[in-house]
């Protein structure tokens, strides 16, 4: 079957099929053959609550949150082991990397937590609904601590980016501040 062909008959195509197809003009940036997909594809028409994209972006800001946290904790791990073999200078950067992660982890944790109370929806909440069926998020709450307790401050980590790169660095890292603003940015675009 040719290409003009298949494009006369679009609408004898299995969903699945249209969609590989819509797939590949995205990734070529077809315009012509996606719009001849959607134009033979049927339509569907779907009620939903006023705060149904909201929703959805709560869902997705929280999986997003945990990965970064998962990441973060991840990273800690990596330079605790380092920092454990390694000596003099090296063991100090493997330190201060290991502070730098926790404060990313632990900015990460109280924005999300900081953007919810405001929002009002439970972020403890579905910690801990989600906890109940990941051993690797029970571990992840058990060590909420100990990232606490090693984190740079702040200041801290402006001054330890300033410390190894270009004295603008310092300025960028992220604050509790910058991710929130981040957080707030995206739900108040799914509340319009």
């Amino acid at each position: 079957m040719n290409l003009k062909s298949i494009q006369k008959n679009y609408e004898l195509l299995s969903v699945r099929e249209r969609f590989s197809i819509f797939d590949a003009a995205r990734i070529r940036d077809d315009e012509r053959e996606i719009e001849a997909v959607y134009a033979a594809s049927p339509q569907k028409s779907y009620r939903v609550v006023d705060f149904y994209f909201l929703r959805q972006a709560v869902l997705l800001l929280h999986k997003h949150n945990l990965i970064e946290r998962w990441s973060q904790q991840t990273m800690v791990e990596h330079f605790f082991e380092a920092m454990e073999r390694a000596k003099g200078d090296k063991a100090k950067n493997y330190s201060e990397c290991l502070m730098l992660a926790a404060y990313l982890y632990v900015i990460e944790t109280d924005a999300w937590t900081l953007v919810g109370d405001e929002f009002g929806f439970d972020v403890r909440g579905y910690r801990k609904r989600l906890a109940m069926d990941s051993f690797a998020l029970i571990q992840l709450e058990r060590r909420d601590g100990a990232m606490r307790e090693v984190a740079f401050t702040e200041d801290g980590a402006k001054g330890m980016i300033a410390g190894t790169a270009s004295t603008k660095a310092g300025e960028n890292v992220k604050t509790l501040q910058s991710v929130a603003d981040m957080y707030r940015t995206v739900l108040l675009e799914a509340e319009k």
